[in-house]
């Protein structure tokens, strides 16, 4: 068992695990149908279905701000855990907290204005919203994310809550998260396509709930330091 230091982070990487979870299953059974590149929906499928279904497209996104709130947790306990440098820490919560800023922009946006215009159903109009709130929560929200996960890696190998079976999934996950929540942002000869980043978003998150499962074990593994 870790110091009563780390009891935040890891009740912190505990609730990440299940809200991420939760959410996993949010996209699946509520939002699917209205992103970008899901499988078997076009354009004016995907606006007519939040149109019609707005009240599931909201709620659906509610599992992904318990999601943000989690993360914003997982950087306080970095903060607080005596055993984590305190530089590294630090600035994994503040890029964490820039990464709140355009992916709950993002949401909020697409979840207000985002379905007034798929009821208003003028399909060009909606398609221009639609990029522009996508890019905020999945390319600048996303990418950001993932920076801040990066700083979650640097801090638990800095203190010593480290396996092999990490470095292989962090080698896997975060390159991967990178490509495909960068993408919007990429000149179009390498971008990713619409159904590339989805499916590469649903199986990163997979392996982000093998990543935080992980972790949490060698952290409540890792020796108690001697008191001071």
């Amino acid at each position: 068992m870790s110091d009563d230091s780390a009891r935040l982070l890891e009740r912190a990487l505990v609730f990440s695990f299940i809200a991420h979870g939760v959410a996993m299953l949010s996209m699946a059974l509520l939002l699917l149908p209205s992103m970008p590149g899901a499988a078997g929906t076009g354009d004016v499928d995907r606006m007519h279905h939040i149109a019609s279904h707005a009240f599931a497209f909201r709620l659906g996104w509610f599992p992904w701000q318990v999601t943000a709130l989690s993360d914003v947790l997982i950087g306080l306990g970095l903060v607080r855990t005596r055993w984590i440098p305190k530089v590294p820490a630090a600035l994994t919560l503040f890029v964490t907290l820039l990464a709140v800023v355009p992916d709950q922009a993002g949401q909020v946006a697409w979840m207000t204005r985002g379905v007034e215009l798929a009821r208003e159903g003028n399909l060009p109009v909606y398609l221009a919203y639609e990029e522009v709130v996508f890019r905020w929560t999945a390319a600048w929200g996303g990418s950001l994310y993932t920076v801040a996960a990066l700083g979650w890696t640097a801090c638990f190998v800095a203190g010593g809550a480290w396996s092999t079976s990490l470095t292989v999934v962090s080698l896997v996950v975060w390159p991967l998260f990178t490509y495909v929540n960068a993408g919007p942002l990429l000149p179009p000869a390498i971008r990713p396509s619409a159904a590339f980043v989805a499916s590469g978003n649903a199986l990163g998150f997979v392996l982000l709930e093998a990543w935080l499962a992980l972790v949490t074990v060698r952290v409540r593994r890792r020796p108690q330091p001697p008191a001071r």
